[in-house]
């Protein structure tokens, strides 16, 4: 668990930046492995479990563009009038 700032550094599936342990106690740098703009949010990838079995509960940005994890249509009760 990661506490401090790095606490405050949002999920994505496609993200900007990853955790990088070092040192003892536990500490975290977070590296850029894309360009990120000013203005734009960093964000890691929790995991490929962490939001449910392949993150099919996932609400991250890109689950949302790509229509998956929660935004998927599989499962979904559509009604017709």
């Amino acid at each position: 668990m990661y506490l401090g700032p790095a606490a405050y550094v949002n999920h994505d599936c496609e993200s900007n930046a990853i955790f990088s342990p070092i040192g003892q106690p536990s500490y975290v740098n977070i590296s850029a492995i894309k360009y990120i703009l000013p203005g734009n949010e960093i964000t890691v990838n929790y995991g490929c479990h962490f939001f449910g079995v392949n993150n099919k509960f996932c609400a991250c940005i890109s689950c949302e563009n790509k229509g998956q994890g929660i935004f998927s249509k599989k499962g979904i009760i559509t009604y017709h009038f």
